[in-house]
Formats: structure tokens, sequence, C-alpha cells
């Protein structure tokens, strides 16, 4: 059995020339055919690495703006702590302005002062009272109750600067039972 091709050259309805056309077409539709695909496959691969890209991009963005919300959301809670923390100091705030008895105190490695009153000094001594550094001005101390300085301490740790154990035994009650050596008038 003889192809199509034959049987139509044999009957004269086709010339070799066209018999030669057709092959020639049927080659081109080929080679075009596999040319297309690879191009095809090419634009695929293409429009595959873009959507890779804008999918990183979009996953950095994202990662970007979570970091940049979490640090707005740091400086607002930051902000919110401050505000509390100045409503506690100018609502519990014990500082005398008559005050004349310098209590020193220290301050990281400096030696601070703030005027109390003798019955302030003694609360401050039995840890009733605390200083505490105003994160505004830093060279405002307050005296506050212990209550209101170990919220501000659990605030901001930086700002709790003097406080005394409560009910601590006074130093000078430990010295009041002892004897003082006396001196003999023999010897001299």
């Amino acid at each position: 059995m003889s192809s199509l091709r034959e049987q139509l050259l044999k009957a004269g309805l086709v010339s070799e020339e066209q018999v030669k056309r057709s092959e020639t077409g049927k080659r081109k539709q080929k080679y075009q055919g596999q040319k297309d695909r690879k191009l095809a496959q090419e634009e695929a691969a293409k429009r595959r690495a873009e959507k890779e890209r804008l999918a990183q991009e979009e996953a950095a963005k994202r990662e970007r703006d979570q970091a940049l919300n979490k640090q707005r959301d740091a400086k607002q809670k930051r902000r919110e702590e401050l505000a509390r923390i100045r409503q506690l100091l100018s609502k519990h705030r014990k500082n005398d302005p008559n005050a004349e008895l310098p209590y020193n105190f220290q301050s990281g490695k400096v030696i601070r002062k703030v005027r109390v009153t003798a019955q302030q000094q003694k609360q401050l001594g039995a840890g009733r009272l605390g200083i505490v550094r105003n994160p505004q001005d830093e060279f405002d101390f307050v005296l506050l109750p212990r209550e209101i300085a170990l919220k501000i301490g659990e605030i901001e740790q930086r700002a709790l600067v003097v406080l005394y154990d409560e009910g601590a035994p006074d130093e000078e009650d430990d010295w009041g039972d002892w004897e003082w050596p006396r001196e003999d008038s023999s010897t001299g």
C-alpha cells in the first residue's frame, strides 16, 4: 500500500512540485511547532519566575510591615507607661517643699540629695517610703509610698532608686544595747 501522496501523483491530481511544497510546509510547521513550544515553555518559566519574585517581595514587605508594627506598638506602650508613671508621681508625691533635712542616697555612681522631714526620714528607713527618679526629669527625685514605688519599679526598673525592706531593723536600735567601754581613770 502506497502513501496518499504517491497515489495522488500517479492519478495526476498533484504535481511533483506541489508534493515538495507540501513536504516543505510540513517540515516548517513541525519546526515552527517545536519553536512555539520552546517559546511557550520559556514564557511559562518567565511567568513562574515573575510570580516567585512577586511572592518574595510580598513576603519581605509583610515582614517589614510586621516589624514596623511591632516597633510602633512598642513605642506606644512606652508612651503609655511613661504617662502612667507621670500620673502616679503627680498623684502620690510626698515631697514637702518646707522639708529641711538632707537625705543622701546613691543613684548609680553618684550620691544624690533630697530634702525630707524627720517623719519622712523615719519612713524611708523603715521602708514605708521610697525614692523614685522621675523619667521626665533625671534630677527630680520623688518620695512615694512603698506600694506606689513598687508599681513604678515594675513599669520602669531604673526609676526606683531607694526602697528599703519594710520593717528592717534600725541600725540605731542595734547599737542601743551596746555597752561602751569605760575609761579606767587609773590608767592614763
